[in-house]
């Protein structure tokens, strides 16, 4: 992000840019995760690099892995 971005992203969103952004991507993965039919690994393809990648970064920014949340809302 541009440094100028940076200090009005955070004022607004109390997030750096790439937290900000990470955090939509997890959020939109939690929505795809609620249906039960659509698989770990697809979830991850479609907002991350891969499955390590969406399991990382949900332990870090949510404190939970993606397929322990799924379990969870059954």
């Amino acid at each position: 992000a541009a440094p100028v971005a940076r200090p009005e992203t955070r004022r607004a969103t109390g997030r750096t840019p790439r937290a900000f952004i990470i955090a939509l991507r997890i959020d939109r993965a939690k929505d795809l995760l609620a249906d039960a039919t659509l698989p770990l690994a697809e979830v991850a393809k479609l907002r991350f690099a891969d499955r390590a990648n969406l399991n990382t970064n949900s332990r870090r920014h949510v404190g939970i892995a993606p397929g322990a949340w799924r379990r969870s809302r059954r």
